[in-house]
């Protein structure tokens, strides 16, 4: 390989290790509010939640996209998590995992709500009180300077047990690995996870890839697939055999299903997989670029996270294209934005957006004065705008379609101004066969949560 080509992926990564440091430091500064009791004391009290009217799941949709989303039980402040991943249970509880290192060795925040549309999350502890032992004695992690913090976590539910797949890797490279751990049950506290061992490990003779990242799909006929890669040549998918949740062949080469050929890095990764009945459609949500603030030659603040989607009509493998019909391996990818809505067109400074679901003006609504806006193109937020604070590095996207009775969603991390990261949903509408997020903005209630 290159020389300078060696040195850039170095360097790139090792601005995305600061990047991740600052979002562990983030999420134990902010995730547990001053209120709650150390998970090291003791289980956190379960409150009994009444609903105080038959519940209607067709109205569960998420608050108000002007509302911050809340964690706690008195709404103590915004929700800080990265890379959310969401799984509706079988009781219809939601919830959610995240990146992050907690008290001693516990890993992977996490918390639930009974209800999408209260904007209300209770945070429960550390999903993880420790590194299983598979995770302990792969060579690189006994390394001095090691990472020993879990990325990414990715809840599916199969051969009636809740899996966790975790991303473990030595920052700055490709030497990772994705682990397994099971259960019965996410309301044990703490869980009783069964650890499952390692699904599998990079680098790899089988492809150039980056071991991490899980997404896990299950389709309409049963079959189990999985997708993985950050940065080196991209996106792989390879099938699973639901009884272990491990590769149904680990010879087999894996499936090649998003890149970006010709830009420095090839910045993609976090993807995650979805299935939509409606159109006998498959779907991959990737991130684009560079996920937290960092210094140095990868800039946040000029190269951000952005969501970028890719549909399959042929089956899970692909090929993935773009709404030009450009596969994602060659760089094809449609951009997830809002599209402009009609009661904002006064607003001042708003161009108009090329093509019914492409590009946005308006990402976000916060109080007249702090409107939050991007540019024509999706991404880039407008210039010479006082007015305007900008939400950075939209990504680690999880999807919630086809569940019945309720709308489909997206949840997302973003910066705002540089912030800890903190938690957005929205529903998502459809033009034709490709998802844009849906306002639910409240014309008569600007006003922020606080």
């Amino acid at each position: 390989m290159d020389k300078k080509l060696v040195s850039g992926f170095k360097d790139a990564f090792r601005h995305v290790e600061k990047g991740y440091n600052k979002v562990n430091d983030a999420i134990s500064q902010h995730a547990r509010p001053h209120s709650y009791p150390d998970p090291d004391a003791g289980p956190l009290p379960m409150p009994t939640v009444m609903p105080p009217e038959p519940f209607n799941p067709s109205l569960d949709r998420p608050p108000p996209s002007v509302k911050l989303i809340k964690q706690g039980l008195n709404g103590e402040g915004p929700l800080n998590v990265h890379d959310p991943n969401v799984i509706r249970a079988q009781d219809g509880t939601l919830f959610m995992f995240g990146t992050g290192k907690g008290p001693g060795d516990s890993q992977i925040p996490y918390w639930k709500t009974s209800r999408l549309a209260s904007g209300t999350w209770e945070f429960l502890g550390w999903a993880m009180p420790a590194r299983p032992d598979s995770a302990k004695n792969i060579p690189w992690a006994l390394t001095p300077g090691a990472n020993d913090g879990f990325w990414a976590p990715e809840v599916a539910f199969f051969s009636g047990k809740y899996w966790l797949y975790y991303a473990y890797s030595n920052f700055g490279t490709n030497n990772s690995a994705i682990g397994l751990v099971s259960t019965l049950s996410l309301d044990d506290r703490p869980i009783a996870w069964q650890d499952e061992g390692l699904v599998i490990q990079s680098p790899s003779r089988l492809a150039n890839f980056n071991a991490i990242d899980a997404a896990i799909l299950n389709d309409p006929q049963g079959r189990l697939w999985m997708s993985w890669g950050s940065f080196w040549d991209g996106i792989f998918m390879q099938e699973l055999n639901p009884q272990t949740g491990h590769l149904l062949d680990p010879n087999a080469r894996p499936v090649h299903i998003g890149a970006r050929p010709g830009v420095k890095s090839n910045p993609i990764e976090g993807a995650t997989l979805a299935y939509r009945r409606a159109n006998d459609s498959y779907y991959v949500f990737v991130a684009y670029d560079y996920c937290c603030p960092a210094d140095g030659a990868v800039n946040f603040h000029e190269k951000p996270y952005r969501v970028a989607v890719g549909r399959s009509t042929t089956g899970p493998l692909g090929p993935y294209v773009d709404r030009n019909g450009t596969s994602m391996v060659d760089g094809g990818h449609w951009p997830l934005v809002a599209r402009r809505l009609p009661d904002l067109a006064e607003l001042p400074g708003l161009p108009t957006a090329p093509g019914a679901g492409h590009g946005s003006c308006c990402y976000e609504m916060l109080p007249a004065a702090d409107a939050v806006r991007i540019g024509a193109d999706g991404f880039t937020p407008l210039e010479n705008d006082q007015t305007c604070r900008c939400w950075k590095g939209i990504g680690g996207a999880s999807v919630l379609l086809d569940q019945p009775d309720r709308p489909d969603v997206v949840f997302v991390h973003s910066y705002l101004d540089g912030a800890a990261p903190w938690l957005r949903c929205f529903e998502l509408g459809w033009d034709g066969d490709w998802p844009y997020l849906k306002w639910t903005a409240d014309a008569a209630d600007l006003t922020v949560v606080t």
